[in-house]
Order: structure tokens, then C-alpha cells, then sequence
């Protein structure tokens, strides 16, 4: 692992101009049912975002393409629920690791839409519940509602201290580092308490304003 990641951004430093690829297609892959959980896609993640953080990429740009990469992938894994259905446990990985479904089909159906939200700061069941969200038939704009929240409140979360780290070793800071960070700080605070709300008090807020701004 020490390797590849040494190769890897090696090459990004000889070749700058791909920093920004390299974050949307990591935070896909990160994303993606079955594949999140055999790739190591948080380390690579943070390397690359201190990498970018070195003066290669502004951090509004970083947090955007881990963002869009992120959403790809929950759509992608949504659909392959969606075309599956239950033949998904027939799928590669999932026959010699059902556990990997079971942990993330019993938190889906005891946490519901909220589960989208807090599962998406934990590992196994990031690249998963998407997926089992699809496979249980979730409307479409229910999901996609609560996909944008997830996203971007996990692109702040996993990227960002990266960013800083990589831009901490260039000081002085560069200009309007701090309204950015503080700008996504307070976001990532707000989305946090979100979806800790919606776990414990089981989708009483979160749930209702979900469900509203998808209209179902």
C-alpha cells in the first residue's frame, strides 16, 4: 500500500495537472458499492487532497470534485440496486462476503433515509447503503435529496483536513484560506449535527425536511 500511494503521488507531483482527475475519480471509487470497500480510497484521498493542498488546486475546487465524485458513485450504486434487486447477493465480492450486505441492509431498514446520512461517515457501509437503498425500491428523488446532503458534508469531512495539511506546509496560508475554511467548517458542523439528530431521534427532523424538499 506504502508503495502505491508513494508512486501515486509521485506521479501527481510530476504531473499537476491531473490532481484534479485523480480526486473525482478517487471519491467515486470510494463511493461505489462492493469496490469502496476493497479499495483504501480515504488515505489515497487525503494524500491527494494535500497534495492539491500545496498550491495545485484551491480548496472550493477540491471539496467540488469530491463532491461530484461522490455523487456519482451513490448513483451509481443506487441503480445497481435498483437493477439487481435481490440477484445483487449473486454479484462478485457479495457471494464470498455477504456480511458486507447483511451489517448494511440491517442498519438501512432500522435507521431508514436518516441511515444514508450518518452511514456515510462509516467506511464499510458508505460504499453500500446506495446501493441497498436501490435494491429496496426508494423513490429516486427521496434519494438523490438526501445523496446531495451526504455528499457534501463527507467532501468537507474527508478532504478538507488534507487540503489543510498540504497548505500548512507552504505558510503562509494562502489568501482566504480562513473565510473558506470557515465557511465550510460551519457547514460541516451543521450537516454533522443533522445526522446525528436524525439517528438518535430516528428521522423526526431530518426525515420530514428531506422528504419536503424531494417533494414526496
Amino acid at each position: 500500500m506504502g508503495d502505491l500511494l508513494n508512486g501515486m503521488t509521485g506521479w501527481l507531483t510530476a504531473n499537476p495537472s491531473w490532481v484534479a482527475v485523480a480526486i473525482f475519480l478517487v471519491a467515486f471509487t470510494e463511493c461505489v458499492a462492493i469496490v469502496g470497500i476493497v479499495v483504501p480510497g480515504t488515505v489515497i484521498m487525503f494524500a491527494i487532497a494535500a497534495l492539491a493542498g500545496s498550491g495545485i488546486l484551491p480548496l472550493s475546487e477540491v471539496l467540488l470534485l469530491g463532491f461530484l465524485g461522490g455523487l456519482l458513485g451513490d448513483a451509481v450504486s443506487y441503480f445497481i440496486g435498483r437493477r439487481f434487486h435481490q440477484n445483487i447477493r449473486q454479484l462478485p465480492g457479495l457471494r464470498t462476503h455477504p456480511e458486507w450486505m447483511e451489517g448494511a441492509e440491517k442498519y438501512f431498514h432500522r435507521y431508514g433515509i436518516a441511515s444514508l446520512l450518518v452511514g456515510r461517515f462509516i467506511g464499510p457501509l458508505r460504499p453500500m447503503l446506495p446501493m441497498i437503498a436501490g435494491m429496496c425500491d426508494m423513490p429516486l428523488p427521496r434519494f438523490a435529496a438526501v445523496s446531495v446532503l451526504a455528499a457534501a458534508g463527507w467532501s468537507i469531512a474527508y478532504l478538507m483536513p488534507g487540503w489543510a495539511a498540504g497548505a500548512a506546509i507552504r505558510l503562509p496560508l494562502p489568501e482566504g484560506f480562513w473565510p473558506e475554511a470557515a465557511v465550510v467548517g460551519a457547514g460541516l458542523a451543521i450537516l454533522f449535527g443533522l445526522s446525528i439528530q436524525s439517528s438518535i431521534r430516528q428521522k423526526r427532523y431530518a426525515t420530514k425536511l428531506i422528504s419536503v424538499l424531494s417533494l414526496t
